[in-house]
Formats: structure tokens, sequence, C-alpha cells
């Protein structure tokens, strides 16, 4: 990593918490979401000039040209279409290869686990050890109300009643 590179990783992204953001002038207004900022702490970026968010690890590693369009959105000219947020990460997670690699094992993970209950469970299991562990060593705050995992039913164990 250059100089440059550096010196941008050691401040971390730009992220100001506004009691309001502009609203776009639209049908249906919308504004950025402070909340994003918690999804998306690592690399999202505000700017409150532009109304824009930017992203970080595009700029510092992303391919510096590509023919495809909206493909430098997050880097040069910014992104506030609120609406369609979620499709613009998509689309944008294919010009970095490791947001692009995140995204492709998450829906693998996520297609695994929906095709099979027993895989669910297993998942489960895994993640209650995996909190008791947490716990035990005191990596993980409890109080009533808080750890419920043991109350926890399984998906097939549950049964729906239609009162229709």
């Amino acid at each position: 990593i250059d100089e440059t590179c550096h010196a941008y990783l050691k401040c971390r992204s730009c992220q100001p918490i506004l009691k309001r953001y502009p609203l776009l002038n639209d049908d249906h207004p919308r504004h950025f979401q402070t909340s994003w900022f918690d999804l998306y702490s690592s690399w999202l970026e505000y700017s409150n000039g532009r109304d824009a968010i930017f992203c970080l690890s595009c700029f510092l590693f992303g391919k510096k040209t590509s023919n495809h369009l909206g493909s430098n959105i997050f880097i040069e000219k910014g992104f506030n279409s609120w609406k369609k947020f979620q499709l613009a990460l998509v689309v944008t997670s294919r010009e970095v290869v490791c947001i692009h690699e995140f995204f492709t094992q998450l829906t693998f993970i996520v297609n695994i686990v929906r095709a099979s209950s027993k895989r669910y469970d297993q998942l489960q299991v895994a993640q209650e050890i995996n909190i008791t562990n947490m716990i035990a060593n005191n990596e993980l705050q409890t109080s009533k109300g808080e750890n419920q995992v043991g109350i926890l039913q399984r998906t097939r164990d549950t049964q729906w009643i239609s009162h229709f």
C-alpha cells in the first residue's frame, strides 16, 4: 500500500451524523439513512456538499479505469439514488475483487442454509456453542432477556395454524 492509501486508511471513513439529510426532489422524497453507517462502517463515506455517498475501499483498491457504465459512481461522482442503494452495491461489488468475493461467499452460504433444514440446525447449534464460549470468556455481555439462544425452537418444530 502506498503512502496515500495508508493515510486514507488511518483517517477512516468520513461519516458525519446529521439531524437531517437533504431530501431528493422526487415524487417520493428519500434521503440518506444514518443506519447505513452501522451496516457499512468500514467503507461508506458521506459528502455533505454533494449529498452523496462514496466507497473508500473502491477509491483505494478498485480498478482505476473501467468501461462499465457507472463503474466509478462510488469513486468520483458519488451516489445518491437512495431507492436503488442495494442494487448499486451489487453492481459496484463486481469492480472491487474483495467485495465481489464477499458477496459471492455470502450468496453461497445463504443458498446452502436455505436448501436444508438439517444444515440450518447444524449452524444454529454451532452458533449456540460460539455464544456459550463467548459468554464463558467474558467476550459477550449478558443480562436478563439478552441471551435467549437456549429457548429458540427449530423451524421444523414450529407449527403455523391458520384461523381462516
